[in-house]
């Protein structure tokens, strides 16, 4: 949980313009074909398979029981990091990482 809280404060205080440089460049490349596009998803692949790996760990520790399957639940919790991104950015909001980090937690079978 350290770990998402930690990335959702920096998507939504990030030092760089237009927010967490990973979650901007992918909206970015996401449709345009090439290898730009095709690095971009290669590192974010490789996060994806951190958060995959230590979500399998713990759940088969039984220290989590998310009420989705374990691929809907990091697809899920990816998206509220790109949410916190576009609210701040966008939008402007204020703390958009705490209702992140509160939904991440129903997600994980916390709350």
């Amino acid at each position: 949980l350290g770990c998402l809280d930690t990335w959702y404060a920096y998507s939504a205080g990030s030092p760089f313009r237009g927010g967490c440089l990973m979650t901007s460049i992918s909206t970015e490349f996401d449709g345009r074909p090439g290898p730009v596009r095709e690095t971009i998803a290669e590192t974010w692949g490789r996060w994806t398979i951190v958060l995959r790996n230590d979500l399998d760990i713990a759940i088969e520790a039984d220290e989590l029981s998310p009420p989705l399957s374990p691929a809907d639940t990091i697809t899920a919790i990816e998206s509220l990091a790109t949410g916190v991104n576009q609210q701040t950015q966008l939008f402007h909001e204020k703390s958009p990482e705490k209702t992140a980090s509160a939904a991440a937690r129903v997600l994980l079978g916390i709350l």
